[in-house]
């Protein structure tokens, strides 16, 4: 393994602790078992960034596992489950597993974890009917003007500009037509990386979604010339699209603010991955 390598690969492993020291803060600051819904979100990106930053390191065995908690995490966004202190222990138990194989992998790059037994419980979670299983309060927060502006649809997206790169005209339909449900916007396309970063020269977007496989420039080699090159779209949030398990440029930073959306798109985590954008969007423009 070469130098550059292993700096980039201990480098990825002070971010997961670092990522691990947060998501631990937060069940410590709920030792009565109450949850509010910014809480539960916060924790579902932590976990999601988790996956990220393995993937594109290649720590596939905590990508992987972090991929099914994510997936278990999400159904609690959703309220198909409740936040049940069974899902709590489940919780805990992969913030333990998981930062041990962090502290493992640090001692031998080489490391493969094994998580089998806490795979098999993230897949094959189903909720109990059990009366012992009792819920953990996810509870609403006060409607701070903050909170009230964040669910203004109508006020908050209307001027919302969006590059959509894909050259599936049947799949740009269909994520038009959800994306405009939700946000109402200014959808813009291209065919291909190519047309898209021509496109990134002239405007400025909120939001950029594009797929992987595409003639001419593949969404990858888009990516990382969209963040290379001082533009208009250099820290643009981006959604990924892709089929399959792509192998991505060893470089942290063209996948900065980049969300992975695996292939057929689940409206749910679209419309989520949409929201994540654009509060990134909006804390950049405070920022500036």
């Amino acid at each position: 393994m070469e130098e550059f390598e292993i700096e980039y690969k201990l480098s990825t492993l002070d971010e997961l602790e670092d990522l691990f020291s947060d998501l631990l803060d937060i069940f410590r600051e709920n030792s009565e078992d109450e949850f509010t819904k910014t809480q539960v979100d916060a924790v579902f990106r932590i976990v999601h960034s988790v996956k990220g930053n393995s993937k594109a390191c290649d720590f596939e065995e905590l990508s992987n596992v972090s991929h099914c908690f994510e997936d278990l995490l999400l159904k609690v966004k959703n309220e198909e489950y409740e936040f049940t202190k069974e899902i709590l222990e489940l919780s805990l138990d992969y913030c333990d597993e998981v930062s041990k194989a962090i502290e493992e992998t640090r001692k031998d790059l080489s490391f493969k974890p094994i998580f089998t037994h806490l795979l098999d419980r993230l897949k094959n979670y189903e909720p109990s009917r059990s009366e012992d299983n009792s819920v953990v309060e996810v509870v609403d927060e006060e409607p701070t003007p903050a909170l009230i502006k964040e669910f203004n649809s109508n006020e908050e997206t209307k001027n919302t500009k969006i590059l959509l790169v894909d050259d599936d005209e049947n799949l740009k339909i269909l994520l038009s037509t959800q994306i405009k449900t939700y946000f109402p916007s200014n959808i813009k396309e291209a065919c291909n990386g190519n047309e898209a970063s021509k496109s990134c020269m002239r405007v400025q977007y909120d939001v950029i979604i594009c797929d992987f496989q595409m003639p001419v420039m593949d969404g990858q080699t888009f990516i990382k010339t969209l963040r290379e090159n001082y533009s208009l779209n250099q820290k643009t949030p981006v959604i990924f699209l892709t089929a399959f398990n792509p192998i991505l440029i060893s470089d942290a930073k063209v996948w900065n603010d980049v969300f992975l959306l695996k292939k057929p798109i689940e409206k749910s985590k679209l419309i989520y991955y949409m929201r994540c954008a654009l509060e990134i969007k909006n804390k950049q423009e405070l920022a500036s």
